[in-house]
C-alpha cells in the first residue's frame, strides 16, 4: 500500500504553510484522498513525487539549482 501524507507532513516537506498545501488541493495543484467519516485528506507519497519532477523541471531562473537540490534530498529522506 501507498503512503499516504498528511497536509501538515508535506507543508513541512516544502517548507510552506498547510494552508497553501489546501490551497493547491483547492486549485487541483496536487490530488489527494479525503478520509471517510473524517474532515481529513491524505496526500499519497507518489503525487510528492510528481510535484519533486514538476520542480525539478522548472527553469534555473525561476528557482535556484542549490534550493531545487535541497527541496529534493529533504523530500527523499521523508519518504524512506
Amino acid at each position: 500500500m501507498e503512503k499516504l501524507l498528511t497536509v501538515y507532513e508535506v507543508a513541512q516537506l516544502f517548507r510552506i504553510s498547510a494552508r497553501t498545501i489546501y490551497t493547491w488541493i483547492d486549485e487541483g495543484v496536487i490530488r489527494c484522498i479525503k478520509i471517510k467519516d473524517k474532515s481529513a485528506v491524505r496526500i499519497p507519497a507518489s503525487e510528492i513525487e510528481r510535484l519533486i519532477q514538476e520542480v525539478l523541471e522548472v527553469p534555473p531562473t525561476k528557482l535556484s539549482a542549490q534550493r531545487k537540490k535541497r527541496l529534493l534530498e529533504n523530500l527523499i529522506k521523508s519518504l524512506r
